[in-house]
């Protein structure tokens, strides 16, 4: 085990190929054809001497960078003096209610069929002004806010940056009165290749879009996403559901094709890294939307991914919003405190079930040991040496397990768990976590399971804790974190991702926003209807981008970015109800209201 490298990695490393293939989480960021790891390298100092060790290297801001590189260079380049730290990327999830599965709705679906409309069946739904109003009012942007005041507000001037599955940009929510592309940038990860707003505007013009522009938003959750933020879709362009109508747009299309494909943390700190270089060759205010995230991590804002993201707010005029996820509700997270007695946490695995990693995280000054016990009874040996991989097997599940060692940016520590089938599904039952105590200071224990898009439904603890269940990012420090609300009756979206974090408590969510049966663009060229904490992260996003034209364009705050945002959203915030507490772990300072949050 190198002490330099995340737990996942280190596992990842160790595990022979046949089982790695057989985990989507360890496998992520391994290439088979050529026996490489992507990386995420923290370092100081020469880039130059990692290179020489690398594929590729791609450095961003404030001494990270990606990297690709063969399998047996790994270990050498976590061992460079002037590298602090490497992880592989991890999966994430688009942060959408899985409606469809919670539903039953895939059982009876054999094969994708294209809808004759241009919305989910039973959604069809078109804008009009009373719909708009009511959207309006609820987030504190009402007719009287924006017609009365002497300056109207729809986002001129600053960026809105979108990463995520791509933009339909044929969809009329992303064209001007003109007839021109609002995007001014669009990267697709996957080809490599960066559109600007004449190669769209060519596009727009010819019979075939797609031939001149080939990047197409297959999920459409990017559309529908950015739609949110800065679609205009009414024929004036103004009175429409979108916020931020008349921002620009710079769009990063990460590489996901399928419901079974997802994008990495890496290529997500690359979107950051080129939105913001856009921003600031372009000399403007950027808004950056990311509306994704999964459960690995010790949900205190110290990850890599985290810290980058805190580094990137401090360093430019950007806000960055980040959606809580939609783990809320899915038994995927347990926690308490462990005294004189062992603990043992029971965790319910599905039929079917395929590999799939648990997380323990403890502080480091407790010490404690660790074994599971199998359906069928049959126990592992305790684990209880730092820093070493034990490799076991119950019944027919490959049990490998990392007691990982302190990290030089975190008093945490980690114990990571891999389950792998020995043939196609690991064994379906009651398992159990148990913990010994050895020298309990705090006492303090969380354990979270893969997102609810990687695991089945049944797969979950019995005793789970709803708490703590924000998705990464959501838990970094100075990125508005956005939970869901359901704007019917005001009441928390039963999904939504709930604070604090772990053992710091910072208050996240920040605040919260409409996130159930959301109208917006559709990447069939028309509207549809979404739920989830994605579709209430771009209302914030459009709202910071109102608050960044009064400011810094309109010369009222030239310094209103980064953080300020935050505290200007948070005081304007208002109660879901009389009784709540503020702040409080389901809806932090309480729901957007943007006409509440300008200083007097």
């Amino acid at each position: 085990m190198n002490e330099k490298q995340d737990n996942q990695l280190n596992i990842a490393l160790e595990t022979p190929l046949e089982q790695l293939e057989k985990s989507r989480e360890l496998s992520a960021g391994y290439n088979v054809e050529n026996d490489s790891w992507d990386l995420i390298i923290k370092y100081f100092g020469d880039i130059g001497t990692i290179e020489p060790l690398v594929n590729r290297i791609k450095p961003l801001s404030g001494g990270y960078a990606t990297a690709n590189a063969n399998r047996i260079f790994v270990d050498e380049i976590a061992n460079l003096p002037n590298v602090i730290f490497v992880e592989k990327p991890k999966n994430l999830e688009f942060a959408v209610l899985n409606g469809k599965r919670q539903s039953c709705i895939n059982e009876v679906q054999n094969d994708y069929f294209q809808l004759d409309n241009e919305t989910e069946p039973g959604n069809e739904v078109q804008p009009n002004n009373e719909t708009q109003s009511n959207i309006r009012r609820q987030i504190g942007i009402d007719e009287e806010f924006f017609f009365n005041n002497k300056t109207p507000l729809f986002g001129r001037g600053v960026l809105v940056g979108i990463i995520d599955s791509g933009i339909d940009f044929t969809n009329n929510a992303f064209i001007d009165e003109n007839g021109n592309t609002r995007i001014l940038r669009l990267w697709d990860q996957q080809t490599n290749r960066v559109y600007t707003s004449e190669d769209i505007n060519r596009a727009l013009e010819s019979n075939n879009p797609y031939g001149i522009v080939n990047s197409r938003d297959v999920s459409g959750h990017g559309t529908h996403v950015a739609g949110i933020a800065a679609g205009n879709f009414a024929t004036d362009k103004n009175n429409n559901l979108g916020i931020a109508t008349r921002s620009d747009l710079i769009v990063v299309k990460m590489s996901v094709d399928n419901e079974n494909s997802f994008p990495k943390t890496n290529q997500l700190m690359e979107g950051v890294d080129f939105i913001i270089k856009e921003a600031n060759i372009l000399e403007r205010p950027v808004v950056i939307n990311i509306s994704f995230g999964n459960t690995y991590g010790s949900h205190d804002g110290t990850s890599l991914l985290s810290t980058y993201l805190d580094n990137v707010v401090d360093s430019n005029r950007a806000v960055i919003v980040v959606g809580t996820g939609n783990e809320g509700g899915s038994s995927g997270h347990s926690g308490g405190y462990l005294e004189q007695e062992p603990v043992e946490v029971e965790l319910q695995i599905s039929n079917y079930e395929r590999a799939f990693g648990i997380q323990i995280w403890k502080n480091y000054v407790d010490k404690y040991e660790v074994s599971l016990i199998s359906p069928s009874g049959e126990s592992t040996s305790i684990f209880s040496r730092e820093g070493y991989i034990y490799k076991q097997h119950l019944e027919n599940t490959n049990i490998n397990v990392l007691y990982g060692t302190s990290k030089p940016y975190s008093i945490f520590q980690e114990i990571y768990i891999s389950l792998i089938p020995q043939n196609n599904y690991i064994d379906a039952g009651i398992w159990k976590i148990k913990l010994f105590p050895n020298r309990i200071v705090t006492g303090r224990y969380d354990m979270w399971l893969p997102g609810q898009e990687k695991i089945n439904t049944n797969t979950k603890f019995l005793r789970p804790d709803p708490y703590t269940t924000l998705t990464i990012p959501s838990a970094t420090n100075k990125v508005i974190s956005v939970g869901g609300y359901n704007g019917r009756d005001d009441s928390i979206a039963t999904f939504s991702g709930r604070g604090y974090t772990r053992e710091y408590n910072m208050v996240k969510p920040d605040i919260v926003a409409p996130a159930v049966n959301i109208v917006s663009a559709s990447n069939n060229g028309g509207i549809t209807v979404k739920s989830g904490t994605s579709m209430a992260a771009p209302f914030v996003t459009g709202a910071a981008a109102l608050l960044m034209e009064w400011g810094i364009v309109n010369g009222n705050d030239r310094f209103l970015y980064g953080e300020k945002v935050k505290a200007y959203l948070i005081r304007g915030a208002r109660p879901l109800s009389s009784r709540e507490e503020q702040p409080n772990p389901l809806a932090g300072y309480g729901a957007l209201c943007l006409s509440r949050s300008f200083p007097d």
